[in-house]
This record gives C-alpha cells, structure tokens and sequence, in this order.
C-alpha cells in the first residue's frame, strides 16, 4: 500500500494491472495514457498482465512532472482542436510531457504523421517511434472520394442553386464528363493512397501509383511511376490525388510546373500536407481556370486564413483537416498500440516503425 500511495503523490495512477504479489516477482513496465485510452486497453492489458510476465502500470495524463514512464499512447483525443501549427494545451502539454521523461523507450502516436518537432527530438535520442499508419485509410480515402465525386458531378453548384432556391439544369455544354476512363494519378502508396486506389479504380479510372520504391506494384494500379516521372504524367493525369508524407523530398512536390502540366480542366484532391502542393500556384490555377476545382485537406497554413482566396472560390472544398474523423478511429488506434505492446514486451519487431 505504501508503494501505490507514493504512486499516486507521483502522479494520478489510474490502475496497477497486476496483482501485489506479482508486482514483486515481474518487472514494471510504466504506461503514460490518457483517461480514455486507458478505458479503451483495460481488457487487452489485463489480457498482456496474464500472458507475460510484467507489472503495468498505468499513469493517466496529465500527471505530475516526477512521474517517469517507460512507454506512451499520443492517442487521437489529445490531437482535438489542434493543427499542424497550432497545438492545443493538451497535446502542447503531452509533448512537453514527453520530452521531460529519462526513461521513455517507446512512442506511439494515433496518426500516421510524425511530422512535429518532439517526435524528431525524440527520435535523436533513440526512443522507438510507432505510428497508427493504416487505421484511418479508410476514412481519409472515402473523403477523397467523396471530393471527386462533388466536383465532377456539379455537387457544388446544386448547392449554390439550392441556397439561391434556383432550378438551373446546366445547358448540354455543360455535362460533366464521364468519371470511367479518365486518369487518377496518386502520389504516395502507403495505406491510405492504396484505398483511394481501389476506391477510384472499382469507377473506371485508370489508376497511376507514384512511389519511390517501383519493384513492387501496389494492387489496383494500372501504372508505377517515379516522382521523376510527375511532371511526364501530368500531362495525361484528369485527376491528381497527394496522399504521400511531409518530407524533405516532397516538400512543394507538386510546384506550379507540375500544376499547369495538368491537363486544362483538371482537378486536384490533397489529403496530406499543405507544404506539399505549392498553395499560390495552386490558387492561380483554380482562379484562372486551368484546374476545373480542388478538395483541399491540407494547407500551408492552418487554420486557414481568413484572408485566404481558397474560402471564395466556387471551385475548391475546403476541409478543416477533417477526412480522417471517424468513430472507429480510437479502437482501431488502441487495437494497433496493443498489439505493439504485445511485440515490445516479448522483444519483437513492432509495426509501423519509424526509422529516426
């Protein structure tokens, strides 16, 4: 009892998942988690508590600046209200948290990004870094889908016609084209590029994947290409979706070279970063024409500016950064930190690892 009272002075310790008797026979292993996740992993850490040998101790955050723990769950809830610039005092607390902790071995994150400065820190002194990459694919590529589908189909002028209360058929010369035969260049084939890829490829879309590694073609693509090769085929792309990682390589990838290959009428889907797509070249297109509209995800800055053009033009649909919002997304995230629990604990390669 001494030892539990001295834990919660430390910091709130939400549940010790092993018995007195086998906390003195195993080794500890300390979890920083969040009220909820901690809720959502109950069953599967009792189940690990059974199955190894190990003491769990579960510290809940926020907790008190002397805890020290072994491992941490960045899951979803803590990313609520926050953006790629701007985070919210829980998650800015969570990762000043973090960066305080001696003894941290392991980070696993809810989202498929690591883009954030303490995940590079992090990384720099040899702590594990998993990500959740995958458990959104499904979400993120229906909201692309669902993009497509609005600005192909003239979705955004009903609309407008339906707030004026007009009845507007367009004219002939106005149709939209056909989705099936068009062209759907995808760049970044990780899970998420993949689903968008079976999604477009089951309307009749010729699918181009572009990825680094060409060895191995990913399923429902009917090309591989390079990102050497982007501005090649661009030139025959109707759509093009950026799906890929913020990195160094793809940084302002798709420049205005790029954006004004595209064929005349084109349109473009972002479900990444913003700093990928060079955003005033992008506005030109759309502006003047070139790009027949645009589902925008991502942006240089976010929250997007008030003072941006992107809010007036009739042809873009501006995402608060929301394709991935799904309820499914916290289980799914608890599910693949359980399953790299099981892995760390027994000494094993865990999933999505990120290479610092």
């Amino acid at each position: 009892m001494a030892r539990e009272r001295r834990h919660h002075r430390a910091g709130r310790l939400a549940a010790v998942v092993a018995s007195p008797i086998m906390a003195r026979e195993t080794a500890v292993t300390r979890l920083a988690l969040t009220e909820r996740a901690a809720a959502l992993l109950r069953p599967r850490l009792e189940l690990l508590r059974q199955s190894r040998a190990v003491d769990l101790q579960i510290f809940t955050y926020p907790m008190d600046a002397h805890v020290d723990v072994d491992i941490a769950f960045l899951s979803r809830e803590l990313f609520v209200g926050s953006t790629v610039d701007h985070f919210a005092p829980a998650l800015d607390g969570f990762f000043r948290f973090l960066e305080r902790q001696p003894d941290l071995k392991w980070l696993h994150i809810s989202s498929a990004g690591i883009d954030f400065e303490t995940v590079e820190t992090l990384l720099s002194r040899n702590v594990r870094v998993t990500t959740s990459s995958g458990t959104t694919a499904e979400p993120i590529a229906q909201s692309a889908l669902a993009g497509i589908l609005c600005l192909s189909r003239g979705t955004l002028r009903w609309i407008q016609h339906q707030q004026q209360g007009r009845w507007a058929p367009p004219p002939m010369d106005q149709w939209p084209r056909d989705l099936r035969g068009q062209t759907a260049t995808i760049i970044g084939m990780g899970p998420i590029g993949r689903e968008i890829a079976r999604l477009l490829k089951a309307l009749g879309l010729h699918v181009i994947g572009v990825r680094r590694n060409l060895s191995d073609r990913p399923p429902h693509c009917d090309e591989v290409r390079g990102p050497d090769e982007l501005a090649e085929i661009a030139r025959r792309t109707d759509w093009l979706v950026v799906a890929c990682p913020l990195t160094e390589e793809t940084r302002g990838l798709v420049d205005r070279r790029i954006l004004y290959a595209l064929p005349r009428g084109a349109g473009v889907a972002n479900v990444a970063r913003g700093a990928i797509v060079e955003e005033p070249a992008l506005i030109d297109a759309l502006s003047e024409n070139h790009l027949s509209g645009a589902f925008l995800d991502a942006f240089t800055e976010e929250p997007l500016p008030k003072s941006s053009p992107l809010w007036g033009l009739e042809n873009v649909i501006v995402s608060p950064h929301s394709s991935a919002i799904s309820t499914g997304n916290e289980h799914r995230q608890a599910e693949q930190f359980a399953e790299n629990l099981a892995l760390f604990l027994d000494g094993a390669t865990m999933k999505n690892g990120v290479i610092g």
